[in-house]
Formats: C-alpha cells, structure tokens, sequence
C-alpha cells in the first residue's frame, strides 16, 4: 500500500494528466506540477480518491462474503 501511494506522490502530474485529465475536460498548463505548487494537491487527492474507490469496487464483494 505504501509502494502505491508513494508511485501516485512521485508521478502525480503525468498520472493525472493520462488518467483523469481526460475524464474531466482539463487541460494542461505544461508547467512543473511538484507539491510546492496548489494545482499538485487537488490532482493528488483525485488520484488517491479513484485508487480508494477502484479498490472498493474491486474488493467489497469478496469482504462480504
């Protein structure tokens, strides 16, 4: 789990912009998007939200039973 969230912080833009970009109609500014930089966090927490619920999807039946 560590390896994970630790990918997502490391390549947030690049993951953002293929994964989610896309989805959302946003467009890229091509300007370096590390944490010191607002636009990092909310594309950060939209990575680790679609990580969260692609889990749930994946999982929540086999807890179930």
């Amino acid at each position: 789990m560590a390896a994970t969230y630790a990918f997502l912080y490391a390549n947030c833009s690049d993951l953002y912009e293929r994964e989610l970009a896309s989805e959302r109609n946003h467009s890229s500014d091509g300007d370096y998007s590390g944490p010191r930089n607002l636009d990092f966090w909310p594309k950060l927490i939209s990575l680790v939200v679609s990580v969260i619920e692609e889990d749930k999807g994946i999982y929540t039946q086999a807890l179930n039973q």
